[in-house]
């Protein structure tokens, strides 16, 4: 059969079974549940993904993107999902984090592309977020240092971390080509070094990272060490240099008008300079030890166991003499007078000028009435004494030793040995034995109630406490600045009293400590009542207290905080002897026993070894075996370590 053939009989079957189909229409109705015919709309396709979401692997902090591609019929819908739950507004065919975090790392995203046809699911597409090392920068490099011999070499480096804390370790070799090791604890950002011949041609450098990432090191820096310049010793002079001045045991001392400070030494009485670089003498000899009570002008005057000291308006002094049972006015041209008592006679009798007697007067002070009053210990008894001479009993009963309050008659003490005046009259009294501070109330124009201020009557312990509940072991000498009392007590203690509230503290000193000590609250050591000394108000709101301590007789500063330095301290030459002159500690001579000094010699150098050395800033420090000292280079003298006349250093 021919194509042809086959052609037409193929065009006749398909018009057949068109004929079929009309009749087929006909015969059902007017045919509209029929199909559509072939001339309608196609089919819709349902989405096909082509190329899946891939994993992603990225620093953190920068973006993330995924994307997916489909066919399908359109509109083609997308709804990309977060660990299986979708993302709010995330519809296109690409979904990007703008920046990564640690916290998404290990997180699945995939998309489903829907369309009327149907819905295709990408595979699961997982990032990876890793965090970026620190950056760490060097901007500093140690550099090569060239010293001499015993000098400091310093290196030197500086690098900054963009995160993380910077760590530095110091290296250094045994040469140019010794390999690098860790100097022990050289973690800083400098590193010095002592310098030895044996050290040059060493290297240093530093390792440094960053938390311990991104270590880096530093450039090696080279030390140089050559031997020092040869010295030439030249005489140094000792410029300013002043005899020690003379003092010796030191007691009572008050504050002048002038800003200076009025001291008993020995049998005398000094001024301490306002600037407190010079002590002078106003009357007696330090060194005098003849026992007697002289009137008389300046250093022609003599004391007879000088204790308390008090001033007037006038700038006069009042010395109570402990031994000579006295009480001596000393007139601003230094003219010394017997007020009252008579020399070296004791009792309790009231009267005028030589009529009075007195038993072991210890402590005076001058009250807003211009009276004196005066702690007389031996009787145990607080006496009245005008500045002409008139004496009265202000409390107590004379030779009775009790504890007893109440009127001022009727009270009893038990050897009081410091005494203090208030502006409006109020007598503060240290009743040693009794172990408490008291306080005489005025009355009018006369005494009245006598009370215990502070003090529990324990004499083996010091607890700080209000009132009665603090404890203040045998106190001596007192001073009065403001509503502030301080006292001095057997444990070598500073006490501080709130007169208000009798809140009882301690200001300095250690406890039962006895060798004399510079330093702050805690460290220092200072004097007890049991050897005298005394205190009085300084200009700075500290103290200036003087000492009768073992051979160590001295004036020292005590500031507010209770730091303890000493101005001038007796005995320089050895533990006999006195120096005659004015100066105070920081021109002590060169010397540590007395033969080494002669009267014209003020720079005697001690027949102990002596070490010298140069320091940096060009000043000489010289050692003996009791104290070391520094000659600036203007010759001026200072002291550096140890109190000479202390002991061995």
């Amino acid at each position: 059969m021919s194509l042809f053939s086959s052609a037409l009989r193929l065009r006749g079957l398909r018009a057949a079974a068109a004929g079929l189909c009309f009749a087929a229409v006909a015969a059902c109705g007017d045919g509209s549940d029929a199909p559509p015919s072939g001339g309608g709309p196609a089919a819709a396709d349902a989405p096909v993904i082509t190329q899946q979401p891939a994993d992603l692997d990225v620093t953190s902090g920068q973006p993330a993107s995924f994307t997916v591609v489909a066919t399908g019929s359109a509109p083609l819908a997308y709804q990309w999902q977060r660990n299986g739950a979708a993302i709010a507004g995330a519809t296109a065919a690409s979904y990007a984090l703008a920046a990564a975090a640690p916290t998404d790392t290990g997180v699945v995203f995939r998309v489903l592309v829907s369309n009327a046809a149907g819905t295709a699911t990408s595979r699961d597409a997982t990032l990876t977020v890793s965090t970026a090392p620190p950056v760490l920068s060097i901007t500093q490099q140690p550099v090569d240092v060239a010293v001499s011999a015993g000098a400091s070499a310093g290196f030197s480096v500086a690098a900054t971390c963009s995160s993380g804390s910077l760590n530095i370790q110091w290296q250094r070799n045994s040469g140019a080509d010794g390999a690098f090791v860790a100097i022990a604890s050289a973690t800083a950002a400098s590193y010095t070094h002592t310098a030895a011949i044996a050290d040059s041609g060493a290297q240093f450098r530093a390792v440094l990272d960053c938390g311990g990432q991104s270590a880096g090191t530093s450039s090696a820096a080279t030390l140089t060490v050559s031997n020092p310049p040869a010295v030439v010793m030249t005489p140094v002079a000792i410029n300013g240099l002043r005899r020690q001045a003379e003092i010796d045991f030191s007691r009572g001392i008050v504050r002048e008008s002038t800003g200076s400070y009025a001291f008993v030494s020995g049998n005398a009485v000094l001024r301490l300079a306002a600037d407190l670089q010079s002590i002078t003498l106003i009357a007696g000899s330090v060194a005098d030890r003849s026992g007697s009570t002289v009137d008389g002008v300046g250093a022609a005057a003599r004391f007879n166991g000088a204790y308390g000291i008090a001033k007037d308006a006038s700038g006069a002094l009042y010395v109570t003499e402990q031994s000579g049972n006295v009480v001596r006015r000393v007139a601003p041209d230094g003219t010394v007078t017997t007020i009252a008592g008579s020399p070296g006679v004791s009792g309790s009798a009231n009267g005028s000028g030589s009529a009075a007697r007195f038993y072991l007067p210890r402590a005076i002070a001058i009250g807003p009435d211009g009276d004196l009053y005066v702690a007389d210990a031996g009787n145990s008894v607080v006496r009245r004494v005008t500045t002409a001479g008139a004496v009265s009993t202000y409390a107590g009963a004379p030779g009775v030793y009790a504890y007893v309050d109440g009127p001022a008659a009727a009270a009893r003490f038990n050897q009081p040995n410091g005494i203090a005046v208030a502006d409006d009259g109020t007598v503060y009294v240290a009743d040693a034995n009794n172990n408490r501070i008291r306080r005489i109330l005025r009355s009018g124009n006369a005494a009245g109630t006598v009370d215990t201020l502070a003090g529990n009557g324990v004499g083996t312990s010091a607890p700080d406490g209000t009132g009665t509940a603090a404890g203040v072991p045998y106190p001596g000498e007192m001073a009065l600045a403001g509503g502030t009392l301080y006292v001095r007590d057997s444990f070598g203690l500073l006490r501080k009293i709130d007169t208000g509230s009798a809140v009882v503290t301690t200001l300095t000193g250690t406890a039962g400590a006895t060798v004399p000590r510079d330093g702050p609250r805690g460290a220092a050591v200072i004097g007890n009542t049991l050897s005298g000394g005394a205190l009085a108000p300084a200009a700075n709101g500290g103290l200036l207290i003087t000492e009768t301590n073992l051979f160590l007789g001295a004036v020292r500063s005590v500031d507010a905080s209770g730091l303890v330095t000493t101005i001038a301290v007796a005995k320089p030459l050895g533990n006999s002897g006195f120096t005659p002159g004015t100066g105070v500690l920081a021109q002590l001579p060169f010397t540590g026993f007395p033969n080494d000094a002669t009267e014209a010699g003020l720079a005697q150098f001690s027949l102990a070894p002596i070490a010298i050395a140069a320091a940096p800033d060009g000043s000489l420090v010289l050692g003996t075996r009791e104290h070391v000292r520094r000659i600036a280079p203007d010759g001026s003298v200072a002291p550096l370590i140890g109190l000479t006349g202390a002991g061995n250093f």
